[in-house]
C-alpha cells in the first residue's frame, strides 16, 4: 500500500535512498517549503567546472532525475503538464537575466564532441505505431508561446527584442571567439532522418507584417540542393499604388533606391544557368502577364537614369542589352528549318481571329522612340546598326507567311511633309549611287541622287 508523507522543512539533504527502508517503492513524497523560503530547494552536487562535482552519469545511472507520468489508460480532457517551472515576477526587472528553465551543457577545455547528439535542451515526440493528428490538433516537439493579456498592450522599444525563439552564437564573457565552419553549421537546421516522408513545409509563416527580415550578411538566401521550385508565390494582392507600391520582389524604391559606390561589377539580379539537354528549350528568365481588365500591362520594363553630376558621366547607358554568343570555336547551332536560330532579340505581336484593336491604336512589333531634348554633340539615330564579323546579307531581311507588307515605309499625316521626305524632283542632282535590294535572289538598285 502506498505511503504518503508530507515534510515541511527549511533545508533537506538526501544522501542515499536505502532499499528496504520505511519509504516503499510506491510511496509518494512531497516536499513543501514555507512561503518566502530562500534556500536551494533541490540541488545535486555543487556548481563547478571540474569532474565529480555533481551526480555521476553512467550507462547504469543515465537519468538521475526523472519525472515519469502517464495517462493511466484514459483520456485526459484537461490542460496538464508533467513538469511545470513557473517563475512569477511581481516587480519591474532590469539589469539581470531571468530564465524559468535553463538547460546547459558545458564542455571544459580540450573536450571535443564526436558522433552522437549533444544539446542543451531537447524536445522529443515519439509515436510507437501508426497514429494521426486530427483536424484542429497542434503538435510540436517544442512550443514557444508569448501571451499578452486580453485588452493589454505590450510595447517593444526600438532597441528592444521580443522573439518567439532566439538563436544566438556567442563568445563567452562578451569577448571574441572563432567557429571554423567547414561542416554544416546553421542557426536553424531542418532535416529528416531515416526513410521517412520529407517535411511538406520547412518554415510556415502566417499573418505577419514581414515574413523574413535579413540583416547584414554575406549571402541572404542560399539554395544549394536540388529544387523543383526555388521560391513559389501562391497569391498576390497589391495593397498600395505608385512606383513604390506592392511587389512580389522588391529591392529599394524609386525614391529610396539601393546604393553602391564600388568600382566592381554589380547588379540587382545576376543569374547563371548552364544546360546540357538535347531537346526542348530553356528560358533564362520568363514572365507571363495576363489581364481580364482594363488596366495596362507591360511584360518587362527597364528604366536607367543618369542623374545630375558634377563630373564626367558614365561611359555607357543601356536600357537593355541582349547578346546571343557562340562562345567557342566548336560551338554549333543546328538548323530547324522553321525559325531563325541565332537571334539577339525577337519582338513579336500576335492576336487570335476575332480579337480587335481600336482604330486610334498603333500596333507595332518594335517601337523606336527618340526623345533627346538636351545637346547632342555626337550622332543620334533611331536605329544604329554595326557589324564586325562576316559580311551581312542585308540590313533587314523580309520573310512572310501571310500577305506581306503594304508599304516599305509609311509616313503618316504628321511626317509626310517633313524631313527626310523631299520634293518630287531633284533639282540638279546626279544619279550616281543606288541602294542594293534583293528580290527573291535578284539584285535591284534604288537610285540615289547627289543633291
Amino acid at each position: 500500500m502506498a505511503r504518503y508523507e508530507e515534510l515541511t522543512v527549511n533545508e533537506l539533504t538526501l544522501n542515499k535512498m536505502v532499499a528496504g527502508s520505511d519509504v516503499g517503492s510506491t510511496s509518494t513524497i512531497r516536499f513543501k517549503f514555507p512561503a518566502g523560503f530562500l534556500g536551494k530547494v533541490i540541488e545535486t552536487g555543487t556548481f563547478q567546472s571540474t569532474a565529480d562535482g555533481g551526480v555521476t552519469l553512467t550507462s547504469d545511472n543515465d537519468r538521475p532525475n526523472s519525472f515519469l507520468a502517464d495517462d493511466s489508460g484514459a483520456n485526459i480532457a484537461a490542460s496538464v503538464r508533467n513538469v511545470l517551472a513557473r517563475t512569477l515576477l511581481t516587480y519591474d526587472q532590469s539589469g539581470g537575466s531571468i530564465r524559468s528553465v535553463m538547460g546547459q551543457l558545458k564542455m571544459i577545455s580540450g573536450v571535443d564532441l564526436g558522433t552522437g547528439v549533444y544539446t542543451g535542451v531537447q524536445g522529443y515526440l515519439e509515436w510507437v505505431a501508426s497514429n494521426s493528428v486530427d483536424a484542429g490538433g497542434k503538435v510540436s516537439a517544442i512550443d514557444a508561446s508569448i501571451e499578452v493579456a486580453d485588452g493589454a498592450t505590450l510595447t517593444v522599444d526600438a532597441s528592444g527584442l521580443l522573439a518567439g525563439v532566439k538563436i544566438e552564437l556567442t563568445a563567452g564573457g562578451g569577448g571574441t571567439a572563432t567557429v571554423t565552419q567547414t561542416g554544416d553549421c546553421a542557426a536553424l537546421w531542418i532535416d529528416t532522418a531515416g526513410t521517412i516522408t520529407d517535411w511538406k513545409v520547412g518554415i510556415d509563416i502566417n499573418d505577419i507584417t514581414t515574413g523574413i527580415d535579413i540583416g547584414a550578411c554575406t549571402t541572404g538566401i542560399n539554395i544549394s540542393g536540388a529544387n523543383t521550385t526555388g521560391i513559389l508565390f501562391g497569391s498576390y494582392t497589391p495593397d498600395s499604388g505608385g512606383s513604390s507600391g506592392a511587389a512580389l520582389l522588391r529591392a529599394g524604391t524609386y525614391t529610396v533606391p539601393l546604393t553602391e559606390s564600388t568600382n566592381y561589377q554589380g547588379g540587382i539580379f545576376r543569374m547563371y544557368l548552364e544546360t546540357s539537354g538535347v531537346s526542348s528549350y530553356n528560358k533564362g528568365a520568363f514572365i507571363c502577364l495576363k489581364t481580364t481588365g482594363a488596366k495596362g500591362i507591360h511584360g518587362v520594363c527597364s528604366l536607367v537614369e543618369v542623374l545630375a553630376q558634377s563630373v564626367a558621366g558614365p561611359t555607357s547607358v543601356y536600357a537593355g542589352q541582349f547578346v546571343a554568343h557562340l562562345n567557342s570555336a566548336t560551338a554549333k547551332i543546328a538548323s530547324s528549318g522553321a525559325l531563325p536560330e541565332l537571334v539577339g532579340i525577337w519582338t513579336k505581336i500576335t492576336s487570335e481571329v476575332g480579337s480587335t484593336i481600336a482604330a486610334s491604336t498603333v500596333a507595332c512589333a518594335l517601337w523606336v522612340d527618340n526623345q533627346l531634348n538636351g545637346t547632342v554633340s555626337g550622332e543620334e539615330y533611331g536605329i544604329f546598326a554595326t557589324c564586325g564579323g562576316s559580311k551581312v546579307d542585308a540590313f533587314i531581311g523580309f520573310e512572310t507567311t501571310s500577305s506581306g507588307w503594304t508599304n516599305l515605309f509609311y509616313f503618316d499625316e504628321t511626317a509626310y511633309d517633313q524631313d527626310p521626305v523631299g520634293t518630287a524632283t531633284v533639282s540638279g542632282g546626279t544619279a550616281d549611287k543606288y541602294l542594293k535590294v534583293s528580290l527573291n535572289g535578284t539584285a535591284y538598285g534604288i537610285q540615289l541622287y547627289a543633291i
